[in-house]
């Protein structure tokens, strides 16, 4: 399957890709990663809004590609009282 040249020029899988392509549309918010879960899958399910379970498994696959953005430098993440933000690095 052909990947765009913006994802070929990074070097991302298409999970990290997808990832990056939200957060640098968003590039002044930064996002839990439940929120950039929604956005990667679609917030809602075929037959009404996922539910927590989904939501957290959602989350959980997102892990470990934002682990190698953050190690990549393209991602930054930050903890704010309990909570993980994370926001894409500015060139």
């Amino acid at each position: 399957m052909p990947i765009s040249r913006a994802q070929f020029n990074e070097g991302l899988e298409d999970m990290s890709y997808k990832i990056v392509a939200f957060l640098k549309a968003h590039s002044q918010e930064a996002f839990e990663i439940e929120e950039i879960a929604d956005w990667v899958y679609g917030a809602t399910a075929k037959q009404g809004a996922p539910t927590l379970a989904e939501r957290m498994a959602r989350a959980k696959l997102l892990e470990f590609p934002l682990v190698e953005l953050v190690k990549k430098r393209q991602v930054e993440k930050k903890i704010i009282g309990d909570k993980a933000y994370y926001i894409i690095v500015l060139d």
